[in-house]
């Protein structure tokens, strides 16, 4: 499946090789002090240097493992395994993203709804969506907000919630508005009451076909 990438792969791969360097770097300046064929570090200083180059490849390492098993794109698996022909499925999939038109980290249509966040593809079945709201996630540092996502979560009918970033606000509402007009069965807005429902008895959930929340915004 190698149409389908994550939306932000080329700061990713950007980031990796930044990564590399400097952890290649750190370790390489650090081995002639350690071999005791330089004193341009103490001991304590190159070793120092090491751990920290060390953690720099491991980071690239644990990334690279995990984007070839696949971890990244479980939704996708997850349509593929519950079709019974996987090429058919998977010539459906790469139909789809080379004729969608991908805006704002979105693409859909009246067969698939795909997205990401935070390198793990959201992916799902335009007709088995069932629940559809926007949220904020705030990034803390010392318990103080220091960046905002916007993103869209996508309830489908298997009872998973799958969550795609969007740039800004805006945005949010803009393609909610567009997606519930292509899934008119899909619940639009969040309340505690319709997550508990979706989460403990998913079948009622089900039945509440074209209901639409008041205050569709949870912040």
């Amino acid at each position: 499946m190698n149409t389908l990438k994550i939306q932000s792969f080329k700061t990713v791969a950007l980031l990796l090789v930044t990564f590399f360097i400097i952890g290649g770097i750190m370790i390489g300046i650090s081995l002639p002090s350690l071999l005791h064929i330089s004193d341009r570090y103490t001991q304590e200083e190159a070793v120092r240097l090491l751990v920290m180059g060390g953690l720099f490849l491991l980071v690239v390492i644990l990334f690279v493992v995990w984007i070839f098993s696949g971890q990244y794109q479980k939704s996708v698996k997850r349509y593929i395994s519950g079709c019974t022909n996987s090429a058919l499925a998977k010539e459906k999939i790469n139909h789809f993203i080379k004729n969608t038109l991908e805006t704002d980290g979105l693409r859909y249509n009246h067969e698939f709804i795909c997205g990401s966040y935070r390198g793990t593809i959201a992916f799902g079945e335009t007709t088995k969506l069932a629940w559809i709201y926007p949220n904020v996630v705030r990034h803390k540092r010392y318990f103080v907000t220091v960046d905002k996502s916007y993103v869209i979560v996508f309830g489908f009918t298997d009872g998973h919630l799958q969550v795609a970033e969007v740039k800004n606000e805006s945005a949010v509402s803009e393609h909610i508005k567009k997606i519930v007009t292509l899934c008119p069965q899909a619940i639009a807005g969040y309340n505690k009451d319709l997550h508990s429902l979706y989460e403990k008895e998913l079948p009622k959930f089900l039945q509440l076909k074209y209901y639409k929340v008041i205050s569709p915004d949870r912040i």
